[in-house]
């Protein structure tokens, strides 16, 4: 299995069937513990999927769906992000960053030291990163710099240092194009889901209130208060050095300038529609899905 999918990385990859659908496989490393039924899906980690063989089980970084006859293009994305909730249950196996010598499997950082030199190794697929492997590298490198060493070799053991950012995980992110183009209201689980809120408190109004007020006093009495309050400076200070935050004000001031000044925009308009409760001419195209997807005609029996 490991030679066919190398034979075929990068293109045009592995054709095989997961769930009811066909999918091409690319990339391709060993794992030498994980076992079970032929095909079956044992583990993922780092956006790939483990898949037991004949002989042994093999890690599969990348899916590329295949289009159906006529239908739009599909394109290369992480393994656990094509196949989505098909993986509800399969378990995450994380790989330590130090593995024991002899040992084989699928790993996308690792560190290792030799004196006082520590070397933080990186292989993204493709060479691109996303914003959870970019954060991940940074967990590694700070691991790193806690330890006894006086260099850090950063770099991938071979190939290329990287590609920047993953535009595959980009053109695949519908949670965000339903937000900047559908613009309807948001659920507190959607917002959970897409990392909005850190926290969805549940139950009903009055429930809520007493468990905000409980969290509140909480915080207040809590001997760990003044270093939460202290770690919150400090995050809120990191990306002022970059960009302080005068610049977005004043940057949100020139785009809301326009929308209320130039003659072109339709802020004028929208406003006076708002205060005489004028009725829309229209209903918006992304909310007229019976415009946008019609239905299919049902045939009527005579």
């Amino acid at each position: 299995m490991l030679a066919k999918l190398r034979a075929a990385d990068s293109n045009p990859g592995v054709l095989d069937l997961i769930g009811d659908a066909e999918y091409y496989l690319f990339g391709g490393h060993p794992e030498d513990e994980l076992r079970g039924q032929p095909g079956t899906i044992l583990a993922r980690r780092n956006g790939a999927i483990c898949r037991a063989t004949t002989d042994g089980a093999v890690w599969i970084p990348l899916l590329r769906r295949r289009p159906a006859p006529g239908g739009p293009k599909t394109f290369k994305l992480p393994a656990t992000l094509a196949l989505g909730a098909q993986l509800d249950g399969v378990p995450q196996v994380p790989a330590p960053l130090t593995l024991p010598p002899g040992r084989r499997t699928y790993r996308q950082i690792s560190y290792r030291e030799s004196g006082v030199v520590g070397y933080l190794e990186f292989s993204f697929p493709g060479g691109a990163m996303s914003t959870s492997q970019c954060r991940s590298l940074l967990a590694a490198y700070r691991h790193a710099q806690a330890r006894p060493v006086k260099v850090i070799v950063l770099g991938p053991s071979r190939d290329f240092f990287g590609n920047g950012i993953h535009l595959n995980v980009i053109q695949a992110a519908a949670e965000a194009a339903r937000l900047t183009q559908a613009c309807l209201p948001v659920t507190p689980d959607s917002a959970l889901r897409s990392g909005l809120v850190d926290h969805v408190i549940q139950g009903d109004p009055a429930g809520f209130r007493a468990q905000v007020a409980a969290m509140a006093e909480y915080l207040v009495r809590s001997p760990a208060h003044p270093a939460l309050l202290a770690a919150k400076a400090r995050e809120l200070a990191a990306p002022a050095q970059h960009r302080p935050l005068a610049a977005y004000r004043a940057a949100e001031l020139a785009v809301m300038a326009r929308n209320f000044f130039d003659p072109d925009e339709p802020y004028a308009e929208l406003r006076r529609a708002f205060v005489y409760k004028e009725k829309p001419s229209h209903t918006p195209p992304h909310l007229a899905r019976h415009r946008t997807h019609p239905q299919p005609a049902v045939p009527r029996v005579a």
